[in-house]
């Protein structure tokens, strides 16, 4: 690997971690005339968008958390490489699970499974199809558990 390479991946694990850091959840919810901190599980997510502003709220919120793990892998795997791709999908992961912007808590929740089905999808379509019918179902069966 060239230096240029190796820089190459840093720049997209980096440009990764910042896509995945930002709070969109939260800013929908505020567009929405609302704040996702104050209800459900105090962390911003689409299902607690969903729970404040209504269902067009919480997919456009999903549709977002899902991009920052599309947009940063897409773009890198097109100007790079495949390489560059997962690196920045890793650093897009990361920034969801920990994330530096917004001072809002991360890693639990819809959010981030939503940025790693999209790093799935933009890597191989076909994991990232298989990735979303997987969170689905376990969605699915938590909420059957949680009733009963």
């Amino acid at each position: 690997m060239s230096p240029l390479d190796a820089l190459a991946l840093v720049i997209c694990a980096a440009a990764g971690y910042a896509v995945g850091s930002l709070p969109v959840a939260a800013w929908v919810a505020r567009a929405a005339g609302g704040d996702a901190r104050e209800h459900g599980e105090r962390n911003p997510g689409s299902a607690d968008v969903w729970r404040l502003a209504g269902p067009g709220w919480g997919l456009l919120a999903f549709a977002a958390d899902l991009s920052k793990g599309v947009l940063p892998v897409a773009l890198a795997a097109v100007t790079w490489s495949w390489g560059a791709g997962l690196a920045a999908g890793l650093g897009a992961v990361a920034g969801a699970w920990w994330p530096a912007l917004g001072r809002i808590p991360g890693g639990r929740g819809a959010g981030v499974v939503a940025v790693l089905v999209g790093v799935a999808f933009a890597l191989a379509p076909p994991a990232g199809i298989l990735g979303a019918l997987l969170a689905l179902a376990v969605l699915a069966v938590a909420r059957l558990a949680g009733r009963g």
